[in-house]
């Protein structure tokens, strides 16, 4: 029985073999090396479950290093051109640089989307102090949802509305809009010959007293549907007319102004698009340009009806990659333009912006017309005419990819704009640029790198076109629009 003992003697044949019996102080030290090694992968295994559940948390939360750096643009050029440093240019992006990386360093006409739409939309309708109740949104369909409803229904209604396409198609919130709209009392002076002319394009003032509504021209007389009118384009007077019996808002008094570049003193003012007018105060931009006709009058028809357009988006990999451009290169006024527009200073004085554009021969870039632009090219670039560029809107809801230059950007006035585009998200809907470094924009458009999120924007824009483009949604607009003016007496106009 010693044999098995640990104390017994080592038999002759183990100690030949210069092994001996393990001692007790061996299996003790062998059994907390095995202890230890657990403990080591039950550490790791923990640590490793630990490093997971933190990443997963970030991740959700958005607190990815990446993103963080990102979703702090570099401050709009026009901006900084606004500050006391005049002479202060930002250098246009080198041209071979792809969207994704001129967006990374905060090229202004170029810009990354932000975050999901969900979290923002949340965000910035709570900042605005904007209601969205989730139960009650709602896209209204028809015209006819507004007859019979009182000024409180249809307010309500349209406010649910474009909640619900503030969610659905990543616009903004057309009340968002008005409270961060720039008051541009500071715009530049006008030379004195073109300031006097413009001043004295006030035609006519509205009186609205919630269920009748009165014209009367300059001079204080009443304008009546067979005498003459003493509107430029009639056709935005007879919209503005029919926008008002329809949605009938709160009363009010307004002037309006129906010249593609009218300027005049006191308000509140109604005009069809951010020209000159616009820097004067509590001026309203209503859908009033006769591109709208169609939504006001046909409604309840389909938008791709209405503006003739595809009813899906399709895109055309083989077309060609360039932004095209077809128009008047004649069209625009360039002693406004080339006052009151910004970033526009490779151009001459006695340039129009489309004639500045043309002349930098730009490929892709041509005036005239031409039939098959919607299908000869994946972009368009929507410039300036006599007033906003009309191609805009044709563009989105042809699912091309819209270049903007000029327009609306971050709450300042680039150049003439239509309604809807302070509604539209730059990088999200279309992307935006300005003739300053127009060429740079075009270069990262057709970088091989940018084709898949030029597509997307694309998509984007044709499918938030669709909706903003019906009936409902250019009149809820307008009614919310409405309600936000100014109820001032006027002081242009004598009472009626």
């Amino acid at each position: 029985p010693g044999r098995f003992c640990v104390d017994s003697p080592e038999p002759p044949s183990v100690r030949k073999m210069g092994l001996g019996w393990p001692s007790r102080s061996s299996g003790i030290a062998h059994r907390a090396m095995r202890r230890n090694l657990v403990l080591s992968l039950l550490s790791g295994i923990l640590l490793a479950f630990l490093f997971h559940c933190t990443f997963s948390w970030a991740r959700i939360h958005d607190f990815s290093p990446t993103k963080k750096l990102i979703r702090f643009p570099a401050a709009p050029i026009v901006e900084l051109q606004s500050q006391t440093f005049s002479g202060l240019r930002l250098p246009p992006p080198p041209t071979s640089a792809p969207i994704d990386e001129l967006q990374s360093r905060g090229h202004s006409g170029l810009r990354l989307p932000p975050p999901p739409f969900s979290r923002r939309a949340e965000a910035n309708l709570a900042a605005q102090k904007i209601h969205c109740d989730r139960e009650s949104e709602s896209e209204l369909l028809l015209k006819s949802w507004f007859v019979n409803k009182n000024t409180s229904e249809i307010l309500d209604g349209c406010n649910a509305h474009f909640c619900a396409l503030v969610r659905t198609t990543r616009i903004k919130h057309p009340k968002e809009v008005f409270q961060n709209q720039a008051v541009w009392v500071d715009a530049p002076e006008l030379p004195e010959k073109e300031k006097n002319i413009m001043e004295t394009r006030l035609e006519a003032c509205f009186f609205w007293d919630g269920k009748r509504s009165t014209v009367l021209d300059k001079t204080g007389v009443v304008v009546s549907s067979g005498g003459k009118s003493p509107f430029t384009h009639g056709i935005i007077a007879d919209h503005f007319q029919h926008i008002v019996q329809t949605v009938k808002p709160p009363p009010f008094n307004a002037t309006i102004s129906t010249h593609d570049n009218g300027w005049h003193r006191g308000g509140p003012n109604m005009v069809h698009s951010a020209n000159p007018q616009c820097f004067a105060e509590h001026t309203t931009i209503l859908p009033l340009a006769k591109e709208n006709r169609p939504s006001l009058f046909k409604p309840d028809e389909g938008v791709h009806k209405m503006y003739n357009s595809p009813a899906q988006f399709t895109w055309d990999e083989a077309a060609a990659a360039d932004c095209g451009w077809a128009g008047s290169g004649g069209t625009g006024y360039s002693h406004i333009q080339s006052v009151l527009n910004v970033n526009r200073t490779v151009c001459k004085i006695t340039e129009t912006d489309r004639e500045c554009v043309l002349g930098m021969k730009l490929p892709g870039v041509a005036g005239g017309r031409r039939k098959s632009l919607f299908s000869s090219s994946k972009c368009l670039m929507a410039i300036d005419g006599n007033s906003f560029a009309s191609i805009f809107r044709d563009g989105l809801l042809h699912g091309k990819l819209v270049l903007r230059v000029g327009g609306y950007n971050h709450g300042k006035r680039v150049s003439s704009y239509e309604w809807f585009e302070p509604l539209l998200v730059e990088g999200v809907h279309y992307m935006r640029s300005d003739i300053d470094h127009l060429r740079g924009s075009l270069s990262s458009i057709r970088a091989p790198e940018s084709h898949r999120r030029i597509r997307e924007i694309a998509e984007t824009g044709f499918n938030a076109a669709r909706k903003l483009f019906s009936g409902t949604s250019v009149l809820c607009y307008s009614a919310l629009a409405m309600a936000e003016i100014p109820r001032t007496p006027l002081h242009v106009c004598k009472q009626p």
